[in-house]
């Protein structure tokens, strides 16, 4: 197959926002983490507003028409952590139809290129527990656990060893 990746501008900004849209419909219910009733429009301003000021990296993958997205950024920790910035990738989707054709690799690879012309040394990415296909994709892309993020509904939580 072939494609193309580019580097998003402001002008991808709605069709970006219909990528984000489609994706949701189709994978967000069995998302861990609900969201707001306008994460659409939230996408959007926040894609456009860093697209703008450079605070957010974002390429897209294109065959015939705009079939995948990553979004990154530079993240620096708080103290009193070492405040050594690192890459976050904050989203990557490729369309179902499109999938297992290399896009996701290529968009990636952009992805991590960024991040390396800008002086960084590694990078982190948030995926659910839910998500096999996901987690299966980031450890073959090479991505290993940095920990487990737990939680669960306050009503669940029996006794918290606080009685006497």
């Amino acid at each position: 197959m072939k494609y193309r990746i580019r580097k998003a501008s402001f002008d991808d900004v709605e069709i970006l926002g219909q990528l984000w849209d489609e994706w949701m419909e189709t994978e967000a219910p069995g998302m861990e983490t609900p969201l707001l009733p306008d994460a659409g429009v939230f996408f959007r301003n926040l894609s456009g507003t860093g697209i703008l000021t450079g605070a957010s990296i974002m390429y897209l993958a294109e065959t015939q028409g705009i079939d995948g997205f990553i979004q990154g950024q530079v993240m620096t920790p708080h103290p009193p952590f070492q405040p050594e910035p690192y890459g976050y990738i904050s989203y990557l989707y490729v369309k179902p139809e499109a999938r297992g054709k290399g896009l996701g690799k290529a968009l990636v690879r952009s992805m991590m290129a960024a991040f390396s012309d800008r002086g960084l040394c590694r990078v982190e990415l948030h995926v659910y527990a839910s998500n096999p296909e996901g987690r299966g994709f980031w450890e073959r892309m090479g991505m290993l656990p940095l920990g487990y993020r737990m939680g669960c509904p306050l009503m669940n939580v029996k006794n918290w060893g606080m009685e006497g």
